[in-house]
């Protein structure tokens, strides 16, 4: 809801028989204003910043002489992100953004510079000319990874709520930030990156794309990068048609160095792939709920050239069904895909009804919910294109909240609720919900007994057990979260060097794929965590190149401590899965550890899916939807690379 004196209302909501009456508190706009304190960095006056509300509000304030900045236009109160527009300096953080929160009564933010790291580079063409006008971006592979992650989470353990979040966004994640255009010498200046490895993505129209590795230095420092030779592009074109007939609206695509270059067919069924680096690409197209569908040939580019591929989509056919659960009473939102293909999972409807596309064979059905200890398989023979299934659905209920701080009963903007149900395995994945002014509504809270923690940043973990009837809603009143103890640590290496920019966080393994704690190590690898209670005793850390570490904590000793509780890294382990098959490229391949989902890979063009930062212990693996074959890989030692036959 927008309203042009007031800020922005963001809410999520149930659409369904019973449902309440909506009603959404405006906020009063808040003035943006503060201070910089400089420490003797030089040249931030005159320097940009660049603030996004939590309601994607996007405003500009430039740094005055004095270090005081102020946003000429009102913003939506709440969590925000602050940066540096030209990356002139840097926060306290070591980097050009920032996290902070936008306060209702117009709060100054006090805030301090230092000299940003900078990266220097230079592009250049084959002959060594230079490049103007390169687009230099930070390479999102890491937050894809996670998403794939969280995808094939959700998929495999049932949780509705992520699934839905995942077919809404686009494959790369947010929108890349441009760091810096090169100029017309071809040189680039990328400044405020936080310190350690960071790889780069260089664009420019009418030549291949590239990826460049640099290391970021110390916060003051400058470190210059390789020169960056772009190819010239290439380009992939090709129709797609289905029983000889073109087909429109399909999306094709290849994978280059971890990001995808997509384009949609028109009515022609043509579709061409622009800006490839030289090499040899093997499209995939994915339309509607279809399995996707790979090329039969390989295109074959030299620099500049262009190749064309023709894919032909599978006549298949479309089985329909119907989902029930042991009342007989039909089960919406259940999750119906093909085992062993690549196709667009569907839900069922309010009457359980789902259509999927399949192949003309004998396929498997796999049905499971958002729980996870819910899970049919069914085989449908080639001949048959109706089915009946039913399942042990986990019933749903609503449960609402309004969740506030102590003290002060300030509302929370967002909070993590962990579930776990009565006689269940296992918790259900975690969920994130945005409050709106503290009220939280979960429209698909499982029926029963179940054990609810709300979990925030800076606050110990409120626990309620909760008696939900299926189709009914609980209000659970306030839920007032106080300040948890603080822990002050250090994060090292292997060899007692200390781990700058290592995400800290109190929390479980799985809350990493619904939240992304702001909490960073210091340059001399320090940390201090707020919210340690016995209800967030274990420590999590983790920091490119290494692997995960989880540490339970000793209370009350460990936070009473004189000393700083040391956390000591080791050097991340590799696991490489190749696997075997004709089609293996693209295909998903899951990495577990014990009973828990712990990443997803692509299979590359090599056909090998690649896991990285792993840490010793037992993993198994399987093929994304295919329970009957796994493989298991035993990492001994940090740093070893560790590959197994799938």
């Amino acid at each position: 809801v927008r309203h042009p004196s007031f800020g922005v209302a963001l809410r999520t909501v149930t659409v369904g028989p019973g449902a309440a009456a909506l009603a959404f508190e405006l906020p009063q706009r808040a003035d943006v204003r503060g201070k910089i304190a400089t420490d003797g960095v030089e040249g931030i006056a005159g320097a940009r910043l660049l603030l996004r509300s939590s309601a994607d509000e996007l405003v500009v304030a430039e740094v005055k002489e004095d270090g005081s900045f102020e946003f000429a236009t009102t913003v939506t109160p709440g969590p925000a992100s602050l940066s540096v527009a030209d990356g002139r300096f840097a926060f306290e953080s070591g980097t050009r953004v920032l996290q902070v929160r936008v306060e209702e009564t117009g709060a100054p933010l006090q805030l301090r510079a230092m000299n940003p790291a900078v990266v220097e580079g230079r592009v250049v063409d084959e002959s060594g000319a230079a490049v103007a006008g390169a687009r230099i971006t930070a390479t999102e592979t890491g937050m894809l990874l996670d998403r794939l992650s969280r995808a094939g989470s959700a998929l495999l353990d049932r949780d509705i709520g992520k699934l839905g979040d995942q077919l809404t966004r686009s494959a790369e994640g947010e929108p890349k930030p441009l760091l810096a255009v090169t100029a017309a010498d071809g040189t680039f200046r990328v400044a405020g990156l936080p310190r350690g490895a960071a790889s780069l993505r260089i664009a420019r129209d009418g030549y291949g794309s590239k990826i460049t590795k640099v290391s970021v230095p110390m916060s003051g420092d400058t470190t210059q990068a390789e020169p960056v030779a772009l190819p010239r592009g290439c380009v992939v074109t090709g129709r797609v048609r289905r029983g000889g007939r073109a087909v429109a609206g399909v999306q094709v695509g290849v994978v280059v160095e971890g990001a995808a270059v997509v384009a949609v067919t028109g009515a022609d069924g043509r579709y061409a792939l622009r800006d490839l680096p030289p090499g040899d690409y093997r499209p995939a197209a994915r339309y509607a709920s279809f399995p996707t569908v790979r090329a039969r040939s390989v295109a074959q580019v030299e620099d500049g050239g262009e190749a064309s591929v023709d894919i032909d989509l599978p006549q298949g056919r479309t089985i329909r069904g119907i989902v029930t659960g042991t009342d007989a009473q039909p089960v919406e939102g259940a999750l119906v895909l093909l085992r062993g293909e690549q196709g667009n999972p569907v839900m069922t409807d309010s009457s359980g009804a789902f259509e999927l596309e399949a192949p003309n064979r004998e396929v498997t059905l796999v049905i499971g919910q958002f729980d996870r200890t819910v899970r049919r398989t069914i085989d449908v023979p080639a001949q048959r294109d109706r089915v009946e299934v039913r399942i042990d659905a986990v019933r749903t209920g609503a449960v609402t909240a309004r969740v506030i701080a102590l003290p002060g009963r300030r509302p929370l903007s967002g909070v993590l609720l962990r579930t776990t149900r009565s006689g269940s395995e296992g918790p259900m994945p975690s969920r994130w919900f945005d409050l709106d002014a503290g009220m939280l509504r979960n429209p698909l809270f499982p029926a029963g007994t179940s054990k609810a923690v709300f979990w925030a940043e800076g606050y110990a973990p409120v626990v309620r057990d909760v008696v939900v009837r299926a189709g009914e809603e609980v209000d659970l009143g306030e839920i007032a979260m106080e300040p948890g103890s603080e822990l002050r640590g250090v994060v090292r290496d292997e060899n007692g060097a200390p781990v700058a920019g290592a995400e800290v966080f109190l929390g479980e393994e799985m809350d990493f794929f619904e939240y992304q704690s702001p909490m960073r190590t210091a340059e001399d690898g320090t940390f201090l965590v707020q919210g340690v209670s016995s209800a967030a005793a274990n420590l999590l850390v983790r920091a490119a190149g290494y692997a995960w570490s989880s540490t339970p904590l000793r209370l009350p000793e460990d936070a009473l401590g004189k000393e700083l509780f040391e956390v000591a890294l080791e050097r991340g382990s590799t696991i490489e899965a190749r696997v075997r098959g004709d089609n293996a490229e693209g295909l998903m391949v899951v990495l577990r550890r014990g009973a828990r989902v712990v990443a997803t890979a692509e299979v590359d063009e090599n056909g090998v899916a690649t896991f990285g930062n792993r840490s010793p212990g037992a993993y198994s693996l399987q093929r994304f939807g295919d329970d009957r074959t796994r493989a298991v890989a035993i990492v001994k030692q940090s740093g070893e690379v560790v590959r197994v036959d799938l």
